[in-house]
Order: structure tokens, then sequence, then C-alpha cells
């Protein structure tokens, strides 16, 4: 990937795209790279690409399921389908719960297959018992950890810098709202 990138970057001619071009080819062949997949900046392709890639591997371990005691099943789920929905999901925060009902089917399909439980079973009790967040749940646990990292100086200094508190806005000292614990974004 790496090697396709850089020559990608180093091609000069006159024939090639324009350099507004050259970026976003960049840009889409370094998020390729981290395992995320977008197409016209969008997460469309990107969850329907993770969906079909878990529903396949479930698929894989529901063939085996009557040979594995339940616990290994567990954890053969839990490794290889959770693991890769829980992957870069800060990323789709802010998604229109028509992306976040596919990625939430496929936890469901999981939570079925590890209990055993069929299709028409109630889900909740299911997750529940699992301990696992629905989709948008879990998103939000994890950008919440993300800021409480930030704010106590744990996470990386780009994620530090990214969030400040509103009493060390200048324009907004003054705001009933500087006295909080609230956080800004501040402008570039």
């Amino acid at each position: 990937m790496t090697s396709s990138l850089s020559q990608l970057l180093a091609t000069d001619d006159f024939d090639s795209p324009s350099p507004e071009d050259r970026f976003f080819t960049a840009a889409r062949l370094l998020v390729h790279a981290y395992g995320m997949v977008y197409s016209n900046m969008s997460m469309r392709s990107h969850v329907t690409r993770l969906v079909r890639t878990c529903f396949g591997i479930l698929r894989q371990i529901r063939s085996v399921r009557r040979s594995v005691p339940r616990s290994t099943l567990s954890t053969l789920i839990s490794s290889f389908v959770v693991s890769k929905l829980d992957y870069c999901n800060v990323a789709l925060a802010g998604l229109p719960s028509c992306h976040l009902d596919h990625l939430q089917s496929v936890i469901n399909a999981a939570a079925r297959l590890t209990d055993g439980a069929q299709r028409h079973d109630h889900i909740t009790p299911l997750l529940a018992d699992l301990h696992w967040l629905r989709i948008p749940q879990c998103i939000q646990y994890k950008l919440c950890v993300l800021v409480y990292q930030c704010v106590q100086g744990s996470a990386s200094s780009y994620l530090q810098n990214a969030i400040c508190p509103v009493a060390s806005a200048e324009s907004r000292r003054r705001l009933r709202s500087a006295s909080s614990a609230d956080l800004i974004v501040p402008a570039t």
C-alpha cells in the first residue's frame, strides 16, 4: 500500500490528474490502508463492506457451532465479528440511523448465534446477557472515553489539542457556560 501511495504522489506527468485529484486519491488509499472504505467520501460503501464481511464470518462460524462449546463460540464471535465492528467505530458518529441499523443487524445476528436464539426472540435480553451495547451506544461510549482521555491528558497530543474548555476561549469567557465543564472544538 505504501509503495502504491508513494508512486502516486511521485508522478509529475503533465497527463496526470490535478493536484486535488491526486490528493483525494492519496487520501482514499490511506483510508483504505486503515481498513475503512470510502467511495465519494460517503460511509455507505464502508458500512456495506463491513456488514458483508461480518455476515460472511458469521456464516462460517455457524457451520462449526455444534462442534464447539458455547464459550468458544462466544470467543470466536467476539474476536472476529465484534472486534471488526468496534474498530474505528468513532468515525461512524453522526451517521444516519439507516446505516447504523445495518451494523446493528450484525450485532443482533451475532448475539442470536452465540445464544442459540431464534430470529423472533427478543434481542435486548440477549445483548444484556452478553454485556454488549447497541451500535449507537457503543459509538457514544467510545467518544466519551476519548474525550475523558483528552481531559485527563492521557490521549495523544493531537487529540488533546482538538478540544478545549469553554473558559479558555477568549470570546466565551464572560458567558455563564464558562463556569461549567463544557468543552468546545477550537476554530482552526
